[in-house]
């Protein structure tokens, strides 16, 4: 499941669950608010079962003499986002195999329709999310944003051959 929208709702509805539960700890609720959009960025990272578990490690290790400098707060947010990507694969790369057993590659048409679901009714006209997608992410010419008439797309965009 490697769609970044959807990948964006699990880790905001992940950390809503967070900051309202009682028995997780302080530095993760503080990494998750005051570092969100690294979070979001973690969350449509791969990879995550061979880096995760030990950077969490380093980091609890780290934590109490933390500076700074040392951006932690940061990292950790990322790093829980990646852990959200992983526990929604978990559960819903299962589903897209089974609605699309003959697919062998990833994205499946079944991740992109929950993606564009899940953009349509979480994100489409909403700017209550902490990084909301706008449909210009979605435009071949960007034209919702104000300004992009005064742009020529395609004269900016990079011819990367076949």
């Amino acid at each position: 499941m490697s769609e970044n929208v959807t990948h964006t709702a699990v880790v905001e509805d992940c950390f809503n669950m967070m900051f309202a539960a009682e028995h997780i700890c302080n530095a993760f609720k503080e990494a998750g608010r005051n570092h969100i959009q690294f979070s979001q960025f973690g969350s449509v990272t791969r990879s995550g079962d061979k880096f995760t578990v030990a950077l969490l490690d380093k980091y609890r290790t780290n934590w109490d003499a933390r500076k700074n400098e040392d951006n932690l707060g940061y990292k950790l947010a990322f790093v829980l986002g990646w852990l959200c990507h992983r526990a929604a694969d978990r559960q819903m790369k299962v589903v897209f195999r089974e609605a699309e057993p003959e697919s062998r590659q990833f994205p499946t048409d079944c991740s992109i329709y929950h993606d564009a679901f899940i953009f349509h009714r979480l994100y489409e006209n909403n700017n209550n999310t902490p990084f909301p997608y706008q449909k210009a992410h979605f435009e071949t010419n960007m034209e919702s944003l104000r300004g992009s008439d005064a742009i020529d797309v395609h004269a900016a965009a990079v011819d990367t051959g076949p």
